[in-house]
């Protein structure tokens, strides 16, 4: 297993806790409409950061919304965490942040992903690049910041 900090870089997961929790899609689509589609926002920054996705997750009463951040060793996770305050309702929203310390595999762009059939054409309803990626099923090694999916 490898130091989350490999190459100056570092990785969080920020949990995002929503009241009410029937906000949390809407507060998702937010952050992914002002950080991720943005592709001259998400140009400037990435080598700052970069917010990979917001995935809005159930199961768990501790938090509404999954936000993956890969940031430069020295970047501030609580300015990311203010920048995503930005993109939620003032009020009902607590963010937590939970640091990588150790990942595996012990390269992060080695780590495999799966779009099915139904996620690449929504894909290609919303503008995603055809060739990102170019087939549904089994997406070999790749940065999962370059997989739209996960």
């Amino acid at each position: 297993m490898s130091n989350g900090t490999v190459e100056n870089r570092k990785r969080a997961w920020f949990f995002i806790k929503v009241d009410p929790p029937s906000n949390a899609e809407g507060i998702a689509n937010n952050i992914y409409i002002n950080f991720i589609k943005d592709r001259d926002y998400v140009n400037q920054n990435a080598d700052n950061f970069l917010i990979i996705r917001a995935d809005v997750a159930s199961g768990c009463s501790l938090f509404d919304i999954v936000v993956p951040v890969d940031a430069k060793h020295d970047f501030s996770l609580e300015e990311i965490k203010n920048i995503l305050f930005d993109a939620t309702p003032k009020e009902g929203v607590a963010i937590s942040i939970a640091e990588v310390t150790k990942h595996s595999p012990i390269t992060p762009h080695e780590t495999y992903g799966y779009v099915s059939s139904e996620e690449l054409q929504q894909g290609r309803l919303d503008g995603v690049d055809e060739k990102d990626p170019d087939k549904a099923g089994l997406q070999r090694p790749w940065s999962p910041g370059a997989n739209k999916w996960g």
